[in-house]
């Protein structure tokens, strides 16, 4: 299974089913890589989960992205829910890991203690 594949609860069922079926794999990885057409720079203000994402996509679609974060870190208040203990076994700090890896490696300009104007 592609690292680029992030995968929730029940990852295990998941990765079982998306092994045993290739096209549906293959299918899923394409639609991440669709180019949108002239390659631009999109400004992504806020390195919160929304602006993670935003800023994943738009590398994916080719585009040449600048993260601004006011904060010195990534990840907003993902940071202060990995400490709180709920009813829910999600590893935040993890998912929070995996857009700091995955934006590295997509290039992705992140500008942090800054805020727009």
């Amino acid at each position: 299974l592609p690292e680029d594949i992030r995968l929730g609860q029940g990852r295990e069922k998941a990765r079982e089913f998306l092994n045993g079926n290739r096209d549906v794999l293959d299918e899923i990885v394409a639609r991440q890589f669709i180019a949108t057409g002239a390659a631009e720079t999109v400004l992504v203000v806020g390195a919160g989960p929304a602006g993670l994402e935003a800023a994943r996509v738009s590398a994916l679609r080719g585009h040449e992205v600048v993260l601004y974060s006011k904060e010195g870190f990534i990840g907003g208040l993902m940071n202060m829910a990995s400490v709180i203990k709920g009813d829910y076994p999600e590893d935040i700090q993890a998912i929070v890991e995996y857009y700091r890896v995955h934006l590295k490696k997509l290039k992705v300009k992140l500008v942090k203690r800054k805020e727009e104007d």
